[in-house]
């Protein structure tokens, strides 16, 4: 059997065999066997200016780009799966910023003239190409659900005790998630 070509992203291996690209890459996923896959805005961080609610608010250049790189997974994870293709993602926390939408609204005339800037929430879980809805929470005890525990038991009988988890999703989210052959995607 030929060995397997496997990219990265968001995540290195301790692995020759493996090749890691960066978020920001534009590679295509159809040269590759198996996409290891980790989606990861926060290294657009340090291209924010202020704050608002609470969280980064990036850049208009860094906003662009951010966007542009969610889109870009986006399209290129649904193109891998539907060329039956390996895709295995790692769901980090949740990890929100807003983006600058490119929309400017004007306040007054002359000198007292205000342009007000409006952005949009962007998060990390956009670079899927599913309609999910997580929420940041965190914990250590869960219970295997009956579907799909045959594929995760192994996992379960031997880490189980000392894994957690970062985000929930609802079990519509995963009802609705992306599958081979469905229309019900986004």
């Amino acid at each position: 059997m030929s060995a397997r070509n496997i990219l990265t992203v968001g995540l290195e291996l301790a692995s020759s065999a493996t090749t890691f690209a960066p978020f920001r890459s534009k590679t295509s996923l159809l040269d590759w066997d198996i996409f290891l896959f980790r989606p990861q805005i926060s290294e657009f961080l340090h291209n924010y200016y202020e704050t608002y609610q609470g969280k980064p608010c990036f850049t208009d250049s860094a906003s662009f780009e951010a966007k542009e790189c969610c889109e870009h997974w986006r399209r290129e994870i649904k193109q891998a799966v539907e060329a039956g293709k390996t895709i295995i993602v790692f769901l980090p926390p949740l990890y929100e910023a807003y983006v600058d939408t490119g929309t400017r609204s004007y306040s007054g005339t002359g000198r007292n003239q205000k342009t007000t800037r409006h952005v949009a929430l962007l998060t990390n879980y956009d670079a899927l190409p599913v309609s999910l809805q997580p929420v940041a929470a965190t914990g250590s005890s869960m219970k295997l659900a009956s579907k799909g525990a045959e594929i995760l038991a192994p996992y379960w009988t031997q880490f189980g005790e000392k894994s957690s988890y970062s985000v929930v999703l609802s079990s519509a989210d995963i009802q609705r998630a992306y599958r081979p052959g469905s229309e019900t995607e986004q």
